[in-house]
């Protein structure tokens, strides 16, 4: 299989006669890939650990299938995200406020917009907190006053110290994984069971269809959608690349 950074090159001719060649190159492909990186973080969070957790307390590997499913559906959209700030120079909320135009129409998307992003991102918020408290005895006020300054901190950071913040996540990242293979190798799950219901489900009982619902919930996340179209985009901006490019690859 063809690295992504050695696709087969095209030579294009504009329409000042000029030849360019399409051909993406290792550090492009690096580019596009640290706003994605940047993004896994969010699914790494306390809603979908408390979904997961109680799937898996109440019905063992029954579940698997859903997060199979509701992982599926994460990466397509999250994919089509990321391509749409890169192709289009738009983040999505900015898409949908061209496409719609009309303010009657504009506002109520919004509106259900915040609280849909609200919700979801509570449960990060409210993690924060109680982990601050948890690990270090931090009051619950005080842990979230910090909760809340650390948020802005990072949204001003987003705008000017990008690279920072991309390589931070990276090290999140790196260390969640790092911690969720010690657990598997510690605790060895039966892999013949995993893979037998990741392709058949199990029992669908009122409990188990709720948890189900709260996986796909805790997985596709708007939040996550609206933030990684902005961040291809932001990212393209800082670096100073031309959108849309009409030779980009991606």
């Amino acid at each position: 299989m063809r690295a992504p950074w050695k696709a087969q090159e095209q030579i294009i001719t504009g329409p000042t006669g000029q030849k360019t060649s399409t051909r993406a190159s290792r550090r492009d492909f690096l580019l596009y890939l640290g706003p994605s990186l940047m993004v896994s973080l969010a699914y790494m969070d306390p809603g979908n650990y408390g979904t997961d957790l109680a799937a898996g307390a109440g019905f063992k590997f029954g579940l698997v299938w859903a997060v199979w499913l509701a992982s599926a559906m994460a990466m397509l959209l999250q994919y089509l995200s990321g391509k749409l700030g890169i192709a289009s120079g738009h983040s999505l909320p900015e898409m949908v406020r061209k496409s719609l135009v009309r303010k009657e129409f504009v506002v109520p998307y919004w509106l259900a917009a915040e609280a849909a992003a609200a919700a979801t991102d509570l449960a990060e918020y409210l993690g924060t907190v109680v982990a601050l408290n948890i690990l270090f005895g931090v009051p619950l006020l005080y842990a979230a006053i910090f909760g809340a300054f650390d948020v802005l901190l990072l949204m001003t950071m987003m705008t000017r110290r990008f690279h920072i913040i991309e390589q931070f996540f990276m090290l999140f990242t790196s260390v969640l994984v790092l911690g969720i293979l010690y657990q598997l190798i510690v605790i060895k799950p039966d892999l013949g069971q995993i893979a037998f219901h990741s392709v058949v489900p199990g029992s669908l009982s009122t409990d188990a269809l709720l948890l189900v619902v709260g996986i796909i919930g805790a997985t596709v996340m708007p939040h996550a959608l609206f933030v990684h179209s902005w961040l291809s985009k932001n990212k393209m901006d800082l670096m100073g690349k031309k959108i849309p490019d009409p030779n980009n690859r991606y």
